[in-house]
């Protein structure tokens, strides 16, 4: 357990601090104990020196427990009712709209405006965004692995197994790493920098933090907590949510996407059970052959088989459409191998069934 002195925290006074009997100046430099500190910084008082003895755990720890749900971004829109509704209503004759059924719609230009904008309804902070926080942090982190030594080990090493011997790994090793648990870099060593236990453990929990927010915000367009609108000369039309799971975060300098957050949606539009029809039951259609090619494309390669009754059941459970339909979407989709029985003979004759999810 940290010593009260290990707990102190060195901060620079933004306005006047009061501590005790003493008042510090703005650009004054003061330490205070971690509690205390944690209240200055999050009411606005005082930011972090980066130069700190110990790591400041306590600003780090206040962080994580004031991390929100992903569900404060809004419910999953990858139903075919609430997408069909998005369409016709929040993109009336290719325009983007201010107001739907009395909702006022907050549209997000670019990829960066919605990351800031999703960090800060992430956690629950009132003075700043979580970001001006997360850069102090990582400055103090920048400042002292700088100032420290580094040491390569040639065997596999994760970043939790480091923290006992004080040692964090450098962010080439942290990319190491995840080729390493497939194989990919074994024996070329990794590099960690010799910083001791508490601040290894700082450095894990940073990243782990800042990496949880990023994967969030890439969950949030898979399925469709954030639904984004592509313009062009022809009108604003919406992408997919599932074309997100195989997309890389190249529309960082587009300006033509527009991202909105499915909390500014009417909630009528989640609610279950409604019927399909029309360009609805069509989206929900697109949706399910969609799903069946991409993972026929991959499995396919296995030697593995979808059974219709296995997948009809699925789509029935998960997406709430009837076997009709999920009957309509087999046999549509572009899947001869599922189709037909035994009929890979790469696979000795015969492919391996395999049970179905449908995200």
């Amino acid at each position: 357990m940290a010593s009260q002195v290990d707990d102190l925290v060195m901060l620079r006074a933004r306005i006047k601090v009061r501590s005790g009997e003493r008042v510090f100046q703005g650009g004054e430099l003061f330490e205070l104990s971690g509690e205390k500190a944690v209240q200055e910084v999050l009411e606005g008082a005082a930011e972090l020196f980066d130069r700190q003895r110990h790591p400041p755990i306590a600003i780090l720890g206040e962080l994580e427990r004031r991390r929100l749900e992903i569900s404060e971004i809004g419910p999953q829109s990858l139903d075919a009712y609430p997408l069909a509704e998005f369409e016709k209503k929040a993109l009336a004759g290719g325009i983007r709209r201010a107001i739907v059924e009395g909702c006022q719609l907050e549209w997000l230009q670019g990829l960066s405006r919605l990351k800031a904008t999703a960090r800060f309804a992430l956690f629950d902070l009132r003075v700043e965004a979580v970001d001006y926080y997360l850069h102090q942090l990582q400055e103090c982190w920048k400042t002292k692995r700088e100032g420290s030594d580094t040491r390569t080990i040639s065997s596999f090493f994760s970043a939790e197994d480091g923290v006992g011997g004080g040692l964090a790994p450098t962010r080439s090793s942290r990319a190491h790493m995840v080729a390493d648990a497939i194989g990919g870099c074994r024996g070329k060593g990794q590099e960690y920098y010799v910083v001791g236990p508490d601040w290894a453990e700082f450095a894990n929990r940073l990243e782990a933090l800042t990496q949880s927010v990023e994967d969030d915000i890439k969950e949030c367009l898979r399925t469709g907590r954030v639904l984004v609108v592509e313009e062009a000369a022809g009108g604003a039309t919406l992408v997919a949510p599932y074309s997100w799971a195989s997309r890389r975060w190249s529309t960082k300098q587009r300006k033509d996407l527009f991202f909105l957050m499915s909390r500014d949606l009417p909630r009528t539009w989640f609610r279950r059970g409604k019927s399909l029809k029309g360009k609805a039951r069509q989206y929900e259609m697109d949706f399910l052959v969609r799903v069946l090619e991409a993972n026929y494309a991959g499995a396919q390669l296995g030697g593995l088989k979808l059974v219709r009754e296995h997948f009809i059941r699925s789509a029935v459970q998960e997406r709430g459409v009837t076997e009709t339909l999920a009957g309509d979407a087999w046999r549509i989709a572009g899947i001869p191998d599922w189709k037909t029985k035994g009929r890979l003979s790469d696979h000795g004759g015969r492919l391996t069934e395999i049970d179905f999810q449908i995200g």
